[in-house]
């Protein structure tokens, strides 16, 4: 199974790098453009009031500030808004059952898979992928461990294994092999020789 994984981890790390990039995409730009019409919204109220005060400028240069400093405030809360959801909310709660998440998202400590955003044992499912995109792996984690069905597939699309675990153990007898054509084989070794 390292070998495996040292094959995949390249194209998983482009995978990362890209979804890097869109996260930073989406905390800088988006924000520029909301808070682009935030500000032209404040500009346009500013400018009424300066109509209004001209005889209090005071009170204008007060509104102005105030405008200002809500702007400034409005830009904070957004960006932080928009990281806290893409770093923290997104991961955690759409990577489960129904969005399995790259299994170069998790770390492997004392046989427990933690997050490595959040920091605590994944419950969901996770894969790899090879070289040539399609999927190598598909396991389930409940609380950090394995749990449920796990297969792995050949290069050519075609499945190679298929187990159940329960609590980070697996189940006895559970375990299925096929060749690269399709075949039923009765060992690992089998099932990865061409």
């Amino acid at each position: 199974m390292t070998s495996l994984i040292a094959q995949l981890s390249e194209q998983d790390a482009s995978s990362i790098r890209l979804q890097a990039i869109g996260i930073i995409v989406i905390t800088f730009i988006a924000p520029v453009v909301v808070l682009f019409c935030i500000r032209l919204i404040l500009k346009l109220f500013i400018n009424r009031i300066k109509e209004e005060s001209s005889n209090k400028l005071v009170l204008g240069t007060r509104w102005i500030f105030l405008g200002n400093f809500f702007y400034i405030l409005a830009s904070l809360a957004l960006c932080l808004g928009i990281f806290i959801f893409l770093m923290i909310v997104k991961p955690v709660f759409f990577g489960a059952k129904d969005f399995p998440i790259s299994g170069n998202q998790l770390v492997l400590r004392d046989k427990v898979f933690y997050h490595f955003i959040t920091n605590s044992p994944y419950s969901g499912d996770f894969y790899f992928n090879h070289n040539n995109g399609k999927k190598a792996l598909q396991r389930s984690l409940k609380n950090g461990k394995y749990e449920g069905l796990t297969i792995s597939w050949h290069e050519n699309g075609k499945k190679m294994s298929e187990s159940n675990w329960n609590k980070g153990e697996q189940i006895d007898g559970s375990e299925k092999y096929w060749n690269s054509k399709g075949e039923p084989v009765d060992s690992l070794e089998e099932a990865k020789s061409r």
